[in-house]
């Protein structure tokens, strides 16, 4: 904004109470007043350090719902795995919480969501590669269909479970898309010798 000759008010188009507080490094205050409002926040957020950030993350408690959603790529991932607790209290769902989240918490998620007997689809983009093969031996048990596995394993898992699929004598044509030629081709040879 100096480089311009401009104040950071301007470049915003309006005052902004939480930007004043950022600069005078008193947002703390400013949220407990409640003197910022959640277009404030969804409009100087991106200006803001982390550690300001974590002080409105952790006086958030007056913002709503899609006020967060546009923190969280600013958020710090314990944070973000808080305020997904908090909405999951709350009967929200945490899918907008996901990406931002370490995959050990999106792993504890996906697990609280297997013990309800629900899916865990939504989880598998979020986990890590071994988490997602640990998950994958166990979907014929839980009712879920290997083949939502699939995109998120590594070649060698795939065509392990394929081969296991084929030992079983299980269809293997969803493995096909996700395997190398030559794991394709071993596969064939195999099939054919059944």
């Amino acid at each position: 904004a100096e480089i311009f000759g401009v104040t950071v008010d301007e470049l915003l188009g309006e005052k902004s109470a939480l930007l004043e507080a950022a600069i005078n490094d008193n947002i703390e205050a400013c949220m407990i007043n409640q003197s910022a409002s959640a277009e404030d926040v969804s409009a100087v957020l991106p200006l803001l350090k982390p550690d300001q950030v974590s002080t409105i993350v952790a006086n958030a408690d007056k913002l709503n719902w899609e006020v967060i959603r546009g923190m969280l790529p600013y958020m710090d991932e314990d944070d973000v795995k808080e305020f997904a607790l908090q909405a999951q209290g709350q009967g929200e769902a945490i899918g907008m919480f996901l990406p931002f989240m370490d995959g050990d918490d999106v792993k504890e998620f996906a697990l609280q969501a297997r013990g309800k007997g629900e899916s865990i689809g939504a989880f598998l983009p979020f986990l890590y590669e071994d988490d997602v093969k640990e998950f994958s031996l166990h979907a014929s048990e839980w009712g879920e269909n290997i083949c939502t596995f699939l995109p998120f394993l590594c070649e060698d898992d795939v065509k392990e479970l394929a081969l296991q699929a084929l030992e079983k004598g299980e269809r293997v044509e969803c493995f096909l898309p996700y395997m190398v030629e030559d794991n394709v081709k071993e596969l064939t040879i195999k099939l054919l010798k059944k």
